[in-house]
């Protein structure tokens, strides 16, 4: 296989039609045989016998003679890719020069900037009110706490009779009191 190397070339462009061209450049007496193509990917084989005689050549296939291998499909892809980016290239260049001679280019830019920073600013503005909602959080904690506070100080004063109230008074249990026969009414008013 290695005397075929660099001398052969596939060319695949027309498997979509069953059409293959294998080309062996460089010919010489000792490639006279059969060939046999094997495609894996379409699980075809193909064969063919080429006699070599001093001179000239001659094919046992229906196919016409194919030109020498100058470096295969892979060649002519590029070739078509540079003929396409080259010109794009250069209409893109001259394009940038003409933005740029007009002054266009410079004011996208100045615009861009603005809008930087009136973005600056937005975050620096949100970044506050984060910093407030955040103080306000601590403020509905404490508040919490205190309320909590408050909640168990009623419920400790649920389970006795009798607190202290004011100025060291004594507030019983008015209806305790009033079963017993006990309560009375004075005239003076109080007030807690």
């Amino acid at each position: 296989m290695l005397q075929y190397r660099d001398r052969t070339a596939l060319n695949r462009g027309d498997l979509s039609r069953g059409v293959s061209t294998l080309t062996i450049s460089n010919i010489s007496l000792s490639d006279n045989g059969s060939y046999e193509v094997y495609l894996p990917q379409r699980g075809v084989r193909c064969s063919t016998h080429l006699t070599v005689e001093e001179g000239r050549s001659q094919r046992k296939d229906s196919g016409a003679p194919a030109p020498p291998a100058e470096g295969g499909p892979a060649a002519d892809v590029w070739k078509a890719a540079l003929g396409v980016l080259i010109p794009a290239a250069f209409v893109a260049a001259v394009a940038v020069g003409i933005l740029v001679k007009r002054g266009v280019i410079q004011r996208w830019m100045e615009t861009l900037r603005g809008g930087m920073d009136t973005l600056r600013g937005g975050m620096d503005t949100l970044r506050g009110g984060m910093e407030t909602l955040r103080g306000g959080m601590e403020t509905l904690r404490g508040g919490m706490d205190t309320l909590r506070g408050g909640m168990e100080t009623l419920r400790g004063g649920k389970d006795r009779e009798t607190e202290t109230v004011g100025n060291e008074c004594e507030n019983t249990n008015l209806n305790t009191d009033a079963e017993t026969g006990d309560l009375q009414r004075d005239g003076s008013e109080t007030s807690v």
